[in-house]
């Protein structure tokens, strides 16, 4: 039954098509050798309304959640609340009162439970039940760089959500990262004063920034680091900043000025393209959202002054402006703020202390309202499933010829049930209300793998209330293996938050729609560094003074493995690839199997290298195995896991999502023979249980 709603599609689409009945437009556009469906036909222009949220006063910022459009958080001078009703209703956070003013606030994309809040005078705070409690998770006892904090934001490139980052405006220079959760921070960037920072798409670990150097505080400018640390590409001078906000893909950049109008940063900050419309050179706020489908996404900024909200698509050549209902003229006051919620249908004003909300609604008789994905995110762990592949195709040719299957079986069993847990089907619902008379109601599944034209109903049987009330809904079954990563696709990466676009067509060929929004995650697995099927792994000796290879016949319970022949006097041999990268951000510890000739041959270090790209690479320090209860080097393979804190500790500027080398090294005096194999990563304790559960 895993594709019926598929099929079910096919059949119906089909049968409109014989029929003659209305049937969703789409065009076909060629993107990699790929034939990907478009929206097309006229989804009219929404109609916008303003009006002022009466009983707040003194509104300092509001941050929609990123995936659930009901969700805000709005801070006042001396408040924070929150709204479950897309802002028909707020409720003061009364556990907030001891934060004072919160500066900003940033939501995981998996929860609107846990949220980070970020304050003027006293630190970083968190909250994991929607803000009824908070706890304090940083200040300058441990480590910030200043109690003063301007902006926060969860590390994308840390798929495990423990790395967060901290940016302290004219307060402090630097960036302030925790890898912990918050337990401790560390102090990067200090040559800069960060006044906005632009993390980019899940799993990248690439940023945006406005800020000054912290030597020409006065001047500040744009830049682009592929990594939060030593190295920021200074891509245009002397730019006063007044809001900035990432595209829906996570890999464009866009900044707002009060003297230039906006700025468009894309292709890893190569090109910076000043793009406003015309008569727009003066904008306060900006930010990006969606349409009334997914393709169509907008650009949506605020002139205080003359023009009111500019909305524009992509290109800024067919602009348009409206001020009715909206706050303009010389006297509104710095700091202005423009949000949309998760989907596009509420946008939010702060200006001058008030709030106002926009609605946005169709301009006909047919409206798509209320789309919505249940569960509102799912997660997939690609590094596990291919790695548990990889094992697999391995260890199966093993059996061919063995007399004995059972000390093979355990292992066997154990890289299936990984590859099953990795990449599981999920049950999702999409339901929307619509109002009018429609012909027809899909969603387009296109994105998971599925139909285009996928059917919702209103008959009573798919999830979708009483028959003939307007809800419709329809429930599919996602299989992972058919959602892909296009290069080039427009409608954005995964992970990430995806639109899926819900249409709605009446007789008379009238189109409405409006993105129901869904997290799609890469949760991350196990990731096996080196085994004997990893060929392409390279030993680097750049003296000539380590005698190595990779041995035949020589593996743990496999067949090749790292063999070192240590010299008399000091050396270092990393082994890696220059061209792979494994992202470890904010993971647990690293194991490998080692033996040696004799148990008194002289002690290992192992270092990790990373492979940044412009700047030269970060060894760690090392760490002696002694440290981690290896005093007698075993005769037979022996696992040892080490703690990748213990491992980095010491080592800011490390890029932990380019991890490329692990480097083994020792005083000599000796000479010695050692044997490594079955390097592993583990990106928490409970993968690292598992496998350690499951071996042999």
């Amino acid at each position: 039954m895993r594709y019926a709603m598929h099929i079910l599609a096919s059949l119906l689409l089909i049968s409109a098509l014989a029929a003659g009945q209305a049937v969703v437009p789409f065009e076909t556009v060629a993107v990699s050798g790929r034939d990907l469906p478009r929206h097309a036909g006229d989804y009219g222009s929404p109609a916008l309304a303003w009006q002022r949220t009466a009983g707040v006063t003194a509104a300092a910022g509001i941050w929609p959640h990123p995936v659930r459009p009901d969700v805000a958080v709005l801070a006042t001078e001396s408040a924070l609340l929150r709204t479950d009703d897309a802002g028909q209703s707020w409720q003061a956070l009364s556990a907030a009162v001891p934060l004072g003013r919160v500066t900003h606030v940033a939501w995981p994309l998996d929860s609107d439970q846990t949220l980070y809040a970020a304050t003027a005078a006293r630190g970083l705070w968190r909250s994991d039940d929607g803000g009824k409690t908070f706890a304090r998770i940083g200040s300058t006892e441990t480590g910030l760089a200043d109690d003063a904090v301007a902006g926060v934001a969860l590390d994308p490139s840390d798929l495990t959500g423990r790395t967060l980052l901290a940016w302290h405006g004219d307060a402090a220079a630097g960036i302030s990262r925790s890898v912990d959760g918050g337990q401790s921070w560390h102090v990067i960037s200090e040559g800069y004063h960060v006044h906005k920072l632009l993390p980019g798409r899940l799993g990248s670990p690439a940023v945006h920034m406005a800020g000054a150097a912290a030597d020409n505080p006065y001047v500040q400018g744009l830049y682009y680091s592929q990594a939060p640390g030593r190295y920021w590409n200074e891509l245009a001078h002397d730019v006063l900043v007044t809001d900035a906000a990432m595209d829906l893909t996570g890999e464009v950049a866009w900044f707002s000025s009060p003297d230039a109008g906006a700025y468009r940063i894309s292709h890893n900050g190569g090109l910076v393209e000043a793009v406003s419309p015309a008569g727009a050179a003066s904008l306060d706020s900006l930010t990006l959202t969606w349409g009334p489908t997914a393709d169509a996404v907008r650009v949506l900024a605020y002139d205080a002054r003359r023009l009111g909200l500019v909305s524009w698509s992509d290109e800024p050549t067919e602009a348009t402006a409206q001020a009715a209902g909206l706050p303009t003229g010389p006297f509104i006051r710095e700091g202005a703020r423009l949000r949309a919620n998760a989907n596009g249908t509420v946008l939010w004003l702060l200006a001058n202390g008030e709030l106002y909300r926009g609605t946005v609604a169709a301009a006909g008789p047919l409206a798509v309202r209320h789309a919505r994905v249940e569960p509102a995110e799912f997660a997939l762990a690609q590094a596990s499933y291919a790695d548990a592949g990889s094992e697999i195709h391995r260890r199966l040719p093993a059996l061919s010829g063995t007399a004995r299957l059972a000390p093979h079986a355990p292992a066997l069993l154990a890289a299936f049930d990984r590859r099953d847990r990795a990449w599981q089907p999920v049950e999702l619902t999409v339901r929307a209300e619509v109002a009018g008379s429609p012909a027809v109601v899909t969603v387009d599944l296109s994105r998971l793998g599925l139909s285009a034209r996928t059917p919702l109903l209103d008959d009573g049987q798919h999830d979708d209330g009483a028959a003939g009330d307007g809800l419709w809904a329809t429930r599919f079954t996602v299989d992972p293996r058919r959602i892909e990563s296009i290069n080039g696709d427009w409608r954005g990466p995964w992970p990430g938050a995806v639109g899926l676009t819900v249409s709605a067509m009446d007789a008379e060929g009238r189109l409405a729609g409006q993105v129901a929004v869904l997290a799609l995650r890469d949760r991350p697995g196990a990731v096996i560094f080196w085994n004997e099927e990893e060929g392409d792994r390279r030993v680097r000796d750049a003296v000539g003074a380590v005698g190595s290879a990779i041995e035949e016949e020589g593996g743990f319970q496999s067949r090749r493995c790292l063999r070192i022949d240590a010299p008399t006097t000091g050396w270092a041999l990393p082994f890696g690839n220059a061209w792979r990268s494994v992202n470890v951000t904010g993971w647990h510890a690293m194991s490998f199997r080692l033996r040696a000739d004799r148990p008194d041959a002289p002690p290992l270090r192992v270092h990790l290298r990373d492979n940044p790209a412009y700047v030269p690479p970060t060894t760690t320090a090392g760490l002696d195995l002694a440290a981690v209860g290896l005093t007698t080097l075993p005769a037979e393979y022996r696992r040892v896991v080490v703690p990748l804190a213990e491992l980095l500790a010491g080592a800011p500027d490390f890029q932990t999502a380019r991890l490329g080398w692990v480097v083994f090294s020792g005083p000599g005096g000796e000479p010695a023979r050692y044997w490594i194999d079955d390097i592993r990563l583990y990106p928490d304790a409970e993968s690292l249980a598992r496998d350690l559960a499951g071996e042999p």
